[in-house]
């Protein structure tokens, strides 16, 4: 398996318990895998088999706040945290769709559906989280887990991009004229059952305005955000992702490579230097030259070298550059 393990990219939780028990030679236990990543010292990642739909999103600023793209009135509480007053529950619900809090950070969604499938990594931000908490407390005997996020359920793309995914209203049994809802009726198979069949008629008249609704309105307005992973995905590791957890146990030297640093990792790290630079140097996305990336006084070289880094300028202008083609599109001007 050691030697299998080269050729793959992820593998199965029950998979990666035998191995790491193989490997460190005690046992593992697919509990224990689940543990491991909500404490952060494994990535954990989902597999999509069958596919499903996302909204890509990205930080909103306080300036997109204050024109409204949050209620004016909702600001102040939905920032902070605070419960939202009963007269704006109904502004909530209107935007619900298009926001989340993650953590201190304010998101905005788009409203195109995206088609999402293969590995995807768990960010357990949302109510992916409680997804594996709930799998870890039933394999431990453990309680029921009961809390909720109103937020949705996310994943993160390779260059560190949060999308949230979404199911569609024909997906929920509590909507009527939906196909789930019809699969909980368990109706009487003889048409024997009159009240059985008042209630199929019901569910037909439903279906038909669902389905007239649906191909009336624009596309992205049949899907909400979800509540759970999709009952299809299956939760794997990334090989990269466990060879690292592994030496990180073991205390063996990490293979100096170009490819040392994730994908994930190094957009972070590319994104982070793009916000700085704008923020705190002025540097406008799409520039051609700019005074920041050079060696003057006020450059980013200037100031490392007053904090005792040296650092060539044609190396800043490599990675601002990097960081602005690849994050560039994010950054929201100032009006």
């Amino acid at each position: 398996m050691s030697k299998l393990i080269k050729l793959r990219e992820w593998m199965t939780v029950p998979d990666t318990a035998r191995y790491l028990s193989l490997t460190l030679e005690e046992e593992v236990t697919e509990a224990d895998i689940l543990r491991l990543a909500l404490d952060r010292h494994l990535v954990l990642s989902v597999n999509f088999v069958n596919g499903v739909y996302a909204r890509i999103g990205r930080i909103i600023t306080q300036k997109e706040l204050e024109d409204n793209q949050v209620p004016p009135e909702m600001t102040d509480a939905f920032a902070g945290g605070a419960p939202l007053p009963d007269e704006m529950r109904k502004l909530f619900i209107k935007h619900a769709s298009f926001l989340a809090r993650i953590g201190d950070m304010l998101y905005v969604f788009t409203d195109k559906n995206k088609s999402l499938d293969g590995v995807w990594d768990l960010p357990l931000i949302g109510s992916e989280r409680l997804d594996i908490e709930h799998r870890y407390q039933q394999l431990t005997d453990g309680p029921v887990v009961t809390r909720v996020n109103i937020d949705g359920t996310f994943v993160r793309s390779n260059d560190s991009r949060i999308y949230r995914l979404l199911e569609s209203w024909d997906e929920n049994p509590f909507h009527n004229g939906s196909i789930a809802q019809l699969k909980e009726m368990q109706l009487d198979a003889s048409g024997d059952n009159q009240e059985d069949m008042e209630r199929l008629e019901q569910y037909n008249k439903d279906r038909k305005e669902y389905l007239d609704r649906r191909r009336n309105e624009d596309f992205f307005k049949d899907y909400y955000p979800a509540g759970t992973l999709p009952p299809d995905a299956v939760l794997v590791v990334r090989t990269s992702y466990l060879q690292r957890f592994i030496q990180s146990l073991i205390g063996e030297p990490e293979k100096k490579s170009q490819d040392f640093l994730p994908d994930s990792e190094r957009n972070s790290l590319l994104r982070m230097l793009l916000g700085i630079t704008v923020k705190k140097y002025g540097y406008r996305p799409g520039q051609s030259r700019s005074n920041v990336t050079g060696e003057k006084r006020g450059s980013i070289v200037a100031d490392l070298q007053i904090c005792g880094i040296s650092l060539d300028a044609d190396t800043v202008r490599k990675f601002v550059k990097e960081a602005d083609e690849k994050f560039g599109d994010e950054i929201l001007s100032e009006k």
